[in-house]
């Protein structure tokens, strides 16, 4: 197992996850942050959309990154 850290960038800046979450792959990581980006992308006025959540190792390297899509319940 391994611990990754879940960054989300946005146009109002960045939120660093300092502490990281324990996943047994790095599948599970890339889940997890699909999910992190399926929460903030179920804001009704689709604020987050653009945003993204960068995967980072231990090392503080990069390892992929999940951008927030529309949720389409955004009020026209």
């Amino acid at each position: 197992m391994s611990r990754y850290f879940f960054d989300f960038v946005s146009k109002h800046g960045c939120k660093y996850d300092y502490s990281g979450r324990v996943c047994p792959t790095l599948e599970n990581a890339y889940r997890l942050a699909e999910l992190i980006a399926l929460d903030y992308a179920m804001d009704a006025e689709d604020a987050w959309t653009g945003s993204t959540v960068n995967v980072r190792s231990p090392e503080g390297r990069q390892l992929f990154s999940i951008t927030v899509q529309p949720s389409g319940l955004a009020v026209a």
